[in-house]
């Protein structure tokens, strides 16, 4: 069975070295790794959900009338009641029966809520959504505000637990998959690694790509990038997937055999012995 020295750095996702270490590594460290990269995915999902969605959503909340509802697919709202508007850079949110107004496109992603129908905004096109005839919802404030209460720290906590359990298992599916590419790059590039070890490089390969989407998350709650650009990141994370998975292989080492072959062409050669006469 092939096999290869624990390598004396510590493995990270940052570098195709730190890369190619998890070959090598301790489970624990693997596992670590894995935990902290996902952890703090989730953790930025929560983040962004909190910066961006969640005071839009308690705004609108906060404006209901005492008295709304859906009933029979049909928007009750008082002549009286004041439309609800709550928008932001990223979400904007009206409720408009008699449709006296309009929402701006600051938001990234728009939900009007009219007479009869649902419709969704965003920077690829409108959708709407008619409603059915048997559906039959409470709007008026004293009945949603609590419910929001309650269950607005459940949702954080579900996208929480989505992003993080999604992520686990793309990624033991994206790296068994890359692990093939591994073996084979490593097979024709001669390099030294076992089928375990060619999983661990394919697996830690995600690592980067995701620290990359992190980053993009950020960008996009700060406003320094836009729905269309945060989407883009996506088939980025995927490209620095596969540059490391690539960059990681040529930093495996060789086997002891080739190493010995290849000569350093700027070290004098050792002097012949002399002919025997």
């Amino acid at each position: 069975m092939e096999s290869a020295p624990r390598p004396k750095r510590f493995c990270h996702p940052f570098t195709f070295s730190g890369v190619a270490n998890y070959a090598w590594a301790q489970g624990w460290r693997f596992w670590l790794s894995s935990l902290l990269v996902s952890l703090l995915a989730g953790a930025l999902t929560v983040w962004l959900l909190l910066g961006a969605w969640m005071p839009i959503l308690s705004n609108a909340v906060n404006q209901l009338p005492e008295s709304a509802a859906i009933q029979d697919g049909t928007l009750i709202w008082s002549a009286k009641a004041q439309p609800v508007l709550a928008q932001g850079p990223h979400l904007s949110l009206m409720i408009d029966p008699h449709r006296a107004n309009s929402i701006s496109q600051s938001g990234d992603v728009q939900f009007e809520l009219r007479d009869n129908e649902l419709r969704v905004r965003l920077f690829v096109g409108e959708f709407a959504w008619t409603f059915p005839p048997t559906l039959n919802l409470d709007l008026s404030r004293s009945v949603v505000e609590p419910w929001w209460g309650a269950w607005s720290p459940i949702v954080l906590a579900a996208a929480f637990a989505a992003t993080f359990i999604l992520l686990q298992v793309s990624w033991l599916l994206l790296g068994t998959l890359q692990s093939v590419v591994v073996r084979l790059l490593a097979f024709y590039l001669d390099r030294r690694v076992n089928f375990m070890g060619a999983w661990r490089v394919g697996y830690a390969s995600v690592f980067p790509g995701a620290l990359v989407m992190c980053l993009g998350i950020v960008l996009y709650l700060h406003l320094r990038l836009s729905l269309f650009g945060l989407i883009l990141f996506l088939p980025i994370h995927l490209m620095v997937n596969w540059l490391y998975m690539i960059g990681a292989t040529f930093r495996l080492p060789d086997f002891p055999e080739r190493a010995a072959s290849v000569r350093n062409p700027f070290k004098t050669p050792p002097p012949e012995p002399p002919a025997n006469t």
